[in-house]
């Protein structure tokens, strides 16, 4: 689990809500210092390059680019510094992710891997505490004030704040009072259900939720009711069917992954 001297030290900021988008002293943290030079150097590359991330083109072509290019043409300060820690959080997941694609991985030794999966796991608590913080004093990005991107790009930050469930049920409440009144977008309300659920040890409603069991496969956890049913719910909320999202995901499951 995430110690608080490690989301303390991420944070840098005497103010919760002010913005810890520069993370490159997080690579001094005790808990890594018995790492080889060779990899405690590789992340702290990558910690440099996530505090300047910058987009070169105008059409996004991952998602962390999506965000920097929604930081880029939208105002706000607060949205600003959303936009920029998802990108950040994006950047090293999907760098993560590419280490365990059956096509063409990249080669990484099992510390680098390590170190690669602990700053991730640092940046999700950051970005967790900073939206409880704000969240806190000025409720939730709500899509007539901030936009559908802002609504988006916070509920990225519940949805992969699974060290704190509590956190995760109490926004998917706050979120229940908006969804109807159309301020979050019910297809994310719809996977953070799931995920409070799975996280829970409960059924989930929507299938969203499961892991890989081999190369290019991916199964679902338990959900409630019939397959037909479960689809039906996936399809009122804005959610594409349930073959259509295995087929599409499975294809970064390799054979080594097991969930």
């Amino acid at each position: 689990m995430m110690s608080a001297s490690i989301a303390a030290v991420l944070l840098m900021a005497s103010d919760a809500t002010a913005c810890p988008s520069d993370i490159e002293t997080a690579m001094d943290l005790e808990q890594i210092s018995h790492m080889s030079g060779a990899s405690r150097d590789m992340v702290a590359e990558q910690a440099r390059a996530l505090s300047s991330l910058s987009l070169d083109t105008d059409q996004p072509q991952n998602s962390w680019e999506l965000w920097i290019w929604y930081r880029d043409t939208t105002e706000g300060e607060t949205t600003d510094c959303l936009f920029t820690l998802v990108a950040q959080e994006q950047f090293a997941r999907l760098w993560f992710r590419s280490i365990q694609r059956p096509d063409d991985p990249v080669e990484t030794s099992p510390e680098e891997r390590a170190m690669m999966g602990y700053l991730t796991s640092a940046l999700d608590a950051r970005n967790r505490e900073w939206l409880r913080a704000v969240v806190a004093d000025q409720g939730w990005f709500t899509i007539s004030e901030f936009g559908e991107g802002a609504d988006q790009a916070a509920f990225l930050i519940v949805q992969h704040a699974d060290r704190d469930v509590a956190f995760q049920r109490e926004m998917l409440d706050l979120l229940n009072g908006l969804v109807d009144a159309g301020e979050t977008r019910p297809s994310g309300y719809a996977l953070l259900t799931d995920r409070v659920a799975v996280n829970s040890g409960d059924p989930q409603l929507y299938g969203s939720q499961g892991g890989c069991t081999g190369l290019r496969q991916w199964e679902a956890r338990p959900y409630a009711g019939t397959f037909e049913e479960m689809d039906a719910r996936r399809e009122s909320v804005g959610l594409e069917h349930h073959a259509a999202y295995v087929s599409r995901i499975a294809e970064n499951c390799s054979s080594d992954q097991r969930h």
